[in-house]
Formats: structure tokens, C-alpha cells, sequence
């Protein structure tokens, strides 16, 4: 696996926690290890350089530190745009799909096929177009993480409205992101 020292590895940044003042714990997709927590120490002062580079959502390229109990960040940098115009309901999307990436895999093992999968859903989220239907993309999504973690065989479909329920179903507790959809569906 991770070998002692200084490793770099490339990830999406799925969740975050604060921790003391300036210190946060993320919780990183990555290439190479899979679904993995790290530490970020000082990243909430203001003057943090990484600060920018690990926000939700967003592809890094992160140099870790080998610790005890959980490595830490030295350096972070963004290989992808962060410019599109990610709309609020992009957002949404963009909060459901990394949800599900990180309640349906288990933490240090590796899926390249899954990163991919995941990499190019945010940058379709990122500079989609009024245009475009997140709703059926992000459903298609599901479904293709869900054949690729082998819930669910290839010949079968599942509608709209029992994706949730059905992964809901697997990991044995509620989502949060479906119901901050909801919610925006109704403002519109």
C-alpha cells in the first residue's frame, strides 16, 4: 500500500470536517488508494496557500505525509478549472454523486474505474449548460457506480424515483443529498 514518508497521489475532495481552529479532515478519493482521510493542518487560516486548492468537489493533486494515525497534506494543487459556471443546482449534483461515492466505497481500496467515473460527472457538472439534464446524468451515474461496485447486474434498470431508496437500501441509512435536491427543485 502507502509506503513510509512523502507519497503524492491525485483525489477529489468528497468531505470535509473542521477540527481545532484551523485544521481540517478530508475525506479524499484518490486514484491510486481509493476513498482516504487526511488531515489538512492550518488550511482554515487565512493565509493558508492550500486552502483554495482543497475545497468540495474539487480534483487535486495532493503531496501526504505518512503519520501515526492519519496522514496530512503538505502541499495540495488543483488540476482542474474551477471557473465554470457551476450553478447552485450544479452544486446539488455535485453534492449527491460525491455522497455516494464515499458512503458506497470503503476506505483504502483502489477503483481508477470509479475516480474516472467520478472525475468526469463533476466536470460535467462544472460546465453544463441550462441545457443539459443533471437529473438523468446523475441518475445515469448512480447506476453505472452501482454495476461498477456490482449492486446491481447490467441488464437491469431502475427508474427515478427507487435509485435512492435502493442505495439507501445498501448502505442501511438515509442520504442528505436528495432531500437538499428536493428542496431546490421547489425553489425553481
Amino acid at each position: 500500500m502507502r509506503s513510509t514518508g512523502l507519497y503524492v497521489t491525485s483525489g477529489v475532495i468528497l468531505k470535509r470536517i473542521k477540527v481545532g481552529e484551523a485544521d481540517r479532515i478530508l475525506t479524499v478519493f484518490t486514484k491510486e488508494y481509493g476513498k482516504i482521510r487526511v488531515i489538512a493542518k492550518g488550511v482554515r487560516r487565512i493565509y493558508s496557500r492550500r486552502s483554495p486548492h482543497v475545497e468540495l468537489f474539487r480534483n487535486v493533486r495532493l503531496s501526504l505525509n505518512r503519520g501515526k494515525t492519519m496522514d496530512s497534506v503538505s502541499e495540495a494543487e488543483g488540476m482542474d478549472d474551477v471557473t465554470g459556471n457551476t450553478t447552485i443546482r450544479g452544486i446539488g449534483h455535485a453534492y449527491f454523486v460525491c455522497e455516494l461515492v464515499d458512503r458506497l466505497l470503503p476506505e483504502n481500496l483502489e477503483h481508477r474505474d470509479v475516480y474516472a467515473l467520478l472525475v468526469d460527472m463533476l466536470r460535467n457538472i462544472r460546465t453544463a449548460d441550462s441545457q443539459y439534464d443533471l437529473a438523468a446524468e446523475t441518475d445515469k451515474f448512480a447506476l453505472v457506480l452501482l454495476r461498477i461496485l456490482g449492486y446491481l447486474p447490467k441488464e437491469k434498470e431502475l427508474p427515478h424515483d427507487e435509485i435512492v431508496r435502493f442505495i439507501e437500501e445498501i448502505i442501511e441509512r438515509k442520504l442528505k443529498s436528495p432531500a437538499i435536491l428536493t428542496r431546490l427543485d421547489l425553489q425553481e
